[in-house]
Parts: structure tokens; C-alpha cells; sequence
């Protein structure tokens, strides 16, 4: 299943990246998705994953705050669990 930019997937699973824009740390807070890893990248512009880490959940609702050391510019942060894939754009000022 395909995320949208809107934070929604098609089962009811839900994220959001905050602040955003941000100076360098960011939360991201989601629900609905299954419990155990969750995977997270942080892409760059051009395809490069920059920072990556796999938190273990025990719930399906959680948030976690990330502060990898990025540039200036535009990011993706993709969470993913199983078949549940979820992209947002991130901009670091």
C-alpha cells in the first residue's frame, strides 16, 4: 500500500513528519501501523539515503524524534513496516 502526501494510507495508517521545515531534528509520529520495526530513511534529492534507523515498537502508535546531522535542502522521510510504505517531503533550513 501507497502513502500519500496527505499523511493518510489506504488502511487508516497515519504520519506525520514535524516541525516542518526544520533546523535539524524532526518528530515523526504515526498510528496504525503493525507492531514491532518500523523503518526509517531519510533521502536526499537525489536518492541517497542519508540517515536510516529501525525502531522497535510495541504498539502500533508512537512517535520518535530524530535529529541526524543533515545540510540545507529537501529531504524525504520514508517509514516503512511490512507492505505499509509512507513518503514525506522534509525541508531542513
Amino acid at each position: 500500500t501507497l502513502g500519500n502526501s496527505n499523511g493518510i494510507i489506504a488502511n487508516q495508517t497515519r504520519l506525520e513528519v514535524y516541525p516542518n521545515p526544520s533546523k535539524g531534528s524532526f518528530t515523526i509520529s504515526f498510528e496504525g501501523l503493525p507492531k514491532g520495526e518500523q523503518n526509517i530513511d531519510v533521502v536526499d534529492i537525489q536518492g541517497r539515503v542519508v540517515f536510516s534507523t529501525a525502531p522497535h515498537f510495541s504498539d502500533g502508535s508512537s512517535s520518535i524524534v530524530l535529529k541526524p546531522d543533515l545540510k540545507t535542502g529537501v529531504y524525504f522521510v520514508r517509514v516503512w513496516s511490512g507492505q505499509i510504505l509512507h513518503t514525506s517531503r522534509l525541508l531542513i533550513n
